[in-house]
């Protein structure tokens, strides 16, 4: 392999090490077989091989699982579908050779676009550590302790960071 080929190997292998310390087993598995395609020539080489730049840097291992998890979620990867709680699955556990195998295969021109793309983070999770402050700010702000603090977000997650469900539920009916 290249020095190019082996870093994005190395990426590969970092993130799923990530995600199992991290608490996401399933991500961990999909990139674990991911690593393995990409070794072995398949699909994930013939997606991922040409990337210009850092592999680390561009987060392009968090790229493809996007992709990947795209794929799920419009029913056009039916057997990673299966695993994905979010599309409905459940996971037992297993290695997933197979379904990751035939999804890159199946998908490499749509994943190779797709990468291409900024990746989608997880601004619902982060902003919780936000929430109590705002909180405590609003309670000041209420109890004339303090002046309204003003926080500026953007993005598709924007409602969901700052609004409680049911506030989301009245915004998006409008």
């Amino acid at each position: 392999m290249t020095d190019a080929h082996d870093r994005i190997l190395e990426n590969i292998r970092w993130q799923a090490v990530l995600c199992g310390q991290l608490g996401s087993p399933l991500a961990k598995a999909v990139l674990e077989s991911v690593a393995e395609n990409y070794a072995s020539g398949g699909g994930a080489r013939d997606i991922l091989a040409a990337w210009p730049g850092d592999p680390f840097a561009d987060n392009l291992t968090t790229r493809l699982l996007g992709g990947l998890h795209r794929l799920a979620l419009d029913g056009q990867a039916p057997a990673l579908a299966a695993l994905y709680p979010s599309c409905g699955g459940q996971w037992s556990g297993e290695f997933l050779e197979d379904p990751v195998r035939t999804t890159l295969r199946d998908n490499t021109g749509f994943l190779s676009s797709y990468i291409t793309l900024p990746p989608q983070t997880n601004e619902v999770r982060r902003s919780a550590a936000l929430h109590g402050g705002f909180r405590l700010n609003m309670h000041s702000v209420r109890s004339k302790k303090a002046r309204p603090d003003r926080a500026y977000r953007s993005g598709a997650g924007a409602a969901r960071a700052w609004f409680p469900a049911a506030k989301q539920a009245r915004l998006c009916s409008h």
